[in-house]
């Protein structure tokens, strides 16, 4: 069990107002702060909890129990910091109930109690830190080290809406570089020479020199797939396309870029890498429930959506709550390993918290969510299209343009953004060698 701090600070509006800002300046920190003094059931503190972690029940809500729903947050979120405000005015009791229930699923629980002119809420104040630093509950911390500890946190960041990458020029890839050099600043440069050395080396690295081993056209599509979804902005996509370009040549292929089509794909189609260069994960963090987040995360990985319909609760293992996440398709595998797989090991944690087994499905219906059960029927199409188009409206961010549909595979999905590939080598001569290595298109 994590340590219970309990802390006596004076009165003061300031010290009240810092503490419930946490959430808002602090990562992973949330303010329980119950609205009704009377209930200080586990119930009311988790309730509590997921509005003072900014998750509002205003946007998309499945209604789920607070206690399970919080308890897997915290599981996934560790470690968290619950800060327990003006906890004077409640039950002491209940408050050492709470903290000891939060404190068990991995959280660190700060007990702060104020005290006040009033000489009954002082005493209140006083008796509380003898209840909850009796038997070891908790231990008495100074306000100082409170306010230095919650400095020390990194601060939140906001989410970006700026251009990431300089404006790149609209050249092949052979005298991209060259190019960059003569238009670009020299810091704008040195940032887009140190990433096309590294995209030159990853395609150098994934490719076979012809006529050594089968060059697959399927297979080159597929990394340039994995290299569009991963870009940070469209200018990224062009810069990683350029590069990609220049490689391919003295790798036997001829890659054709239709500019203005790679530039307007780039532009509309929701990527990965826009997704993880803008923050825009901390949106989904506004949501109640892990649901949007999960299908979002999944869906942009090429997830399709009968392949997240048909994930089970053993499909995500519970082994490292901060490591990537992987299945296999028949269109190549499908990772995870960026912000969104907390929002898929919590809705898995959820699900084995209300007594799920291996095998039954990950996303489940309406019905079974509220009461938290585990139902073995999996979720409807209608609903998941819900949680993967109201982002949209709710939140301004969206992995869908609109549509929710099966993905294309790999060659249908970069041809979309205007780039085609041609086997270059296919005179008699060179084809017959080609052949002959075992080289196929």
């Amino acid at each position: 069990m994590n340590p219970i701090s309990c802390v006596v600070h004076r009165d003061t509006s300031a010290t009240s107002r810092w503490l419930r800002a946490l959430p808002f300046t602090r990562e992973r920190v949330g303010v329980a702060d119950l609205l009704d003094l009377a209930d200080a059931s586990v119930f009311a503190f988790a309730d509590a909890l997921l509005e003072g972690m900014g998750k509002t029940e205003a946007r998309f809500a499945i209604k789920r129990r607070s206690e399970p729903l919080i308890a897997a947050w915290l599981i996934n979120l560790a470690p968290f910091d619950v800060v327990i405000p003006d906890a004077q005015l409640l039950d002491p009791a209940g408050v050492i109930e709470a903290a000891r229930w939060f404190a068990g699923y991995g959280a660190r629980v700060w007990v702060c109690a104020a005290t006040p002119s009033t000489q009954f809420l002082n005493e209140a104040a006083r008796e509380l830190e003898h209840r909850v630093t009796a038997d070891a509950v908790a231990v008495k911390t100074a306000e100082g080290e409170l306010r230095d500890y919650m400095d020390a946190k990194p601060p939140i960041e906001e989410v970006r809406v700026t251009r990431l990458w300089p404006r790149m020029p609209q050249v092949d890839g052979i005298v991209f570089r060259s190019t960059c050099q003569r238009l670009l600043s020299p810091e704008d440069f040195a940032r887009v020479d140190a990433e096309l050395v590294a995209t030159v080396r990853q395609v150098t690295s994934a490719l076979p020199v012809p006529f050594t081993t089968p060059a697959r056209a399927r297979e080159v599509y597929r990394l340039l797939r994995d290299l569009i979804r991963t870009a940070d902005d469209p200018e990224h996509v062009i810069l990683r396309m350029r590069a990609a370009q220049a490689v391919l040549t003295l790798r036997g292929w001829r890659m054709h870029i239709d500019t203005p089509m790679l530039v307007g794909a780039a532009s509309v189609v929701p990527r990965l890498g826009a997704f993880e260069a803008t923050g825009a994960w901390r949106l989904f963090d506004t949501y109640r429930d892990p649901d949007p987040g999960a299908a979002a995360a999944l869906y942009l990985a090429g997830a399709d959506p009968q392949f997240i319909r048909a994930l089970s609760v053993g499909d995500v293992d519970d082994d490292d709550p901060n490591g990537a996440l992987a299945w296999e398709t028949d269109d190549g595998p499908i990772g995870v390993d960026h912000g969104g797989t907390r929002f898929i090991r919590t809705l898995a944690t959820f699900r084995r918290l209300c007594g799920a087994s291996s095998e039954d499905p990950l996303f489940v219906t309406n019905q079974a969510l509220r009461g938290g059960s585990a139902s073995a029927k999996p979720i409807s199409h209608k609903l998941l299209r819900r949680l993967l188009d109201v982002p949209a409206a709710e939140i301004g961010v969206s992995p869908t343009r609109g549509k929710v549909r099966a993905h294309p595979d790999a060659t249908q999905y970069v041809k979309h953004f205007g780039v085609t590939l041609t086997w270059l080598f296919h005179n008699a001569r060179l084809e017959k060698e080609g052949n002959d290595a075992g080289v196929t298109a």
